[in-house]
């Protein structure tokens, strides 16, 4: 597609994934992760299917800035029918990738706008039900065992480090630091540096007790990934961002807290008691990993007092380069 050597227009030219591969992020500065890539591919072959369906009205989709335009617009219409905004602005960010390796340039369609909402902290007896759920979680084989102990440790590092489900999921075990003297999860800021999450004892645990599992179950394999998911057919691989959003939605309906609950409230729980604890908002982006401090989020956490709960110790001072959060 990149030149006259592509036979056909509308299958995606692997070189094209190659390409993606080294290119860094905007947000992050560093190149999109292995998951970001099967997405983007997978929603670029999409379009390229409607796109020859299409052809006929829009000729000119993959030739000119025009065209491109035309057809990305049309492909807004097409799939809002069915999805929501936000699932279109994945799409279009894809899209804007293809579109600069074809070197037509960024897409000109708008982003979707949506109506923003910021996930509710659980209290602090749903947080307690909740990991009672994964604690109580039958272990009668060794793989029952093993994604008991998994599930546990999800739940912890969600909750008391803060992490998004995406980067659980691109979580490597090099990422963790789990030492008498540490216990450490390095995570993903803004412009592609790492820092470091200091979590409590009890997650500590609950990462440490996986961490022996999935050694026995990698053996001599060498895989990177923490958290791990088993094959139909044998094998393992990483978990990804929708097995983890489903595993906190069955630990949740387990803990009779209903079908809503979501790692994004679990990270809200995290976010009410980094704000709560911090005076000075201009912290609060770099303790939560985000670009600059998003204000609706602070008004809205700080508006209802945090939730204590026993699994978290009394906080400490921490340094620029340590987030110590063990509340």
């Amino acid at each position: 597609m990149a030149d006259a050597d592509a036979t056909d227009p509308f299958v995606l030219d692997p070189r094209f994934r190659l390409w993606l591969a080294v290119r860094p992020s905007v947000r992050s500065g560093r190149p999109p992760s292995p998951r970001t890539l099967d997405k983007y591919t997978q929603r670029i072959a999409l379009y390229l299917h409607w796109v020859r369906a299409n052809i006929a009205t829009h000729p000119d989709a993959l030739r000119t800035g025009g065209g491109r335009d035309g057809a990305v617009a049309a492909y807004r219409d097409h799939l809002l029918v069915s999805l929501r905004p936000t699932t279109f602005n994945v799409t279009l960010s894809a899209l804007n990738a293809f579109y600069v390796w074809l070197e037509l340039g960024p897409v000109q369609v708008p982003a979707e706008r949506f109506d923003r909402v910021i996930g509710r902290p659980l209290t602090g007896a749903e947080q307690s039900r909740l990991i009672a759920a994964a604690q109580a979680r039958a272990a009668h084989t060794p793989l029952m065992r093993a994604r008991r102990a998994r599930n546990l440790a999800l739940v912890m590092v969600l909750i008391y480090g803060g992490l998004r489900e995406s980067e659980a999921a691109d979580l490597d075990c090099d990422d963790l630091v789990l030492t008498g003297a540490r216990s450490i999860v390095w995570a993903p800021v803004p412009g592609g540096e790492l820092c470091q999450v200091a979590v409590p004892a009890r997650a500590h645990t609950a990462l440490a007790e996986w961490n022996l599992e999935r050694a026995a179950m990698v053996g001599d394999l060498n895989i990177r990934a923490f958290f791990l998911a088993w094959g139909r057919k044998g094998g393992v691989r990483r978990l990804s961002v929708s097995q983890i959003e489903a595993i906190v939605r069955d630990l949740g309906r387990a803990a009779g807290l209903g079908d809503g609950i979501a790692p994004g409230m679990l990270r809200s729980t995290y976010a009410q008691q980094v704000i709560a604890a911090e005076t000075d908002v201009a912290r609060v982006p770099r303790k939560l990993r985000q670009v600059k401090a998003d204000m609706p989020q602070i008004l809205t956490l700080r508006a209802c007092a945090p939730a204590p709960h026993p699994g978290r110790a009394h906080s400490r001072e921490d340094s620029n380069d340590q987030l110590a959060l063990d509340f």
